[in-house]
């Protein structure tokens, strides 16, 4: 598992700040199986670990990274198949991203961290607690349940990523503005046209023949309900009130021994976009109370 490092400086800012504080970067890239997972640490101190959603990168975080990286080291991931990790051209599954994100937080000098994990990178992070729960000191889950999609959703993803990967730049941008769109609060990305803009170039910016492969992953997942007791660490529950998974969470609370649980009243599956201030107040406040 080679790790092939570079390092620059991040500008941390706050709210009323008088003077931005600035923050060492770390970026990196793992190989694991032959293939190059890419991430990136920002800041010092007790780690928190950041997983991304389906299309998206580890510019999903950069809002909450910046809030945090003056008192926690963050590290961000990109899936394989996203941002600028590689992939297998013979796809990958559920289980290789749970055995991946272990050897990469150890190539990261991680051996301790509060996860953070979006929809997909909620999925993994569960699993992962499950199976290596000395790895994971707390977690924080946004728009993520115990098991996968409905099947017929599933299918639904599958077949999108084959038009994807036929589609020319144009019209595959079209479909990924559809799909971003039942990712976020209604009026979202009218209200916030810059940000809506620079997710939607991350979505269309993976190769296309990843998208076939990233886009099976969903129907992978089986549930893992019945194991939440087993996750005994502290743990945030984070819902958008218009995610339409939203009734995982009274359930997932009463099941996961340590958890509590947020709904986020203006946010769809994408809270910490739809509502960066109120989920990196939520996180902040997660993780200054569970400081690991």
């Amino acid at each position: 598992m080679p790790c092939h490092c570079g390092s620059r400086v991040l500008v941390a800012v706050h709210e009323g700040d008088e003077m931005p504080m600035p923050v060492p970067i770390t970026t990196g890239s793992t190989t694991i199986d032959g293939v190059p997972w890419a991430w990136e640490a920002s800041g010092e101190g007790s780690a928190v670990c950041f997983f991304h959603g389906t299309f998206g990168s580890r510019a999903t975080w950069d809002s909450a990274v910046s809030e945090l990286a003056d008192r926690y080291r963050c590290v961000t991931v990109d899936w394989p198949g996203h941002g600028r990790s590689g992939f297998n051209p013979a796809g990958w599954t559920v289980e290789d991203l749970v055995r991946g994100v272990p050897l990469l937080l150890a190539d990261a000098g991680v051996h301790r961290a509060v996860f953070v994990g979006l929809s997909q990178g909620g999925a993994i992070s569960l699993r992962v607690a499950l199976s290596h729960p000395d790895l994971v000191a707390g977690l924080v889950t946004v728009g993520a349940g115990p098991d996968g999609p409905a099947p017929e959703v599933a299918a639904g993803l599958a077949r999108l990523g084959a038009v994807l990967a036929a589609s020319e730049a144009p019209g595959r941008r079209a479909k990924l503005a559809e799909v971003q769109n039942s990712y976020h609060a209604p009026g979202w990305a009218r209200r916030q046209p810059a940000a809506a803009e620079r997710e939607l170039a991350v979505m269309s910016s993976l190769a296309p023949a990843a998208y076939p492969l990233l886009t099976r992953i969903p129907g992978q997942y089986g549930t893992v309900e019945e194991e939440l007791p087993g996750i005994t660490c502290p743990a945030l529950v984070v819902w958008g009130a218009h995610d339409p998974r939203a009734f995982w969470g009274p359930r997932m609370v009463q099941l996961l021994p340590a958890a509590r649980l947020a709904v986020i009243d203006d946010a769809g599956h994408h809270a910490p976009t739809d509502a960066p201030a109120e989920f990196n107040r939520l996180l902040s406040d997660f993780l200054d109370m569970e400081r690991p």
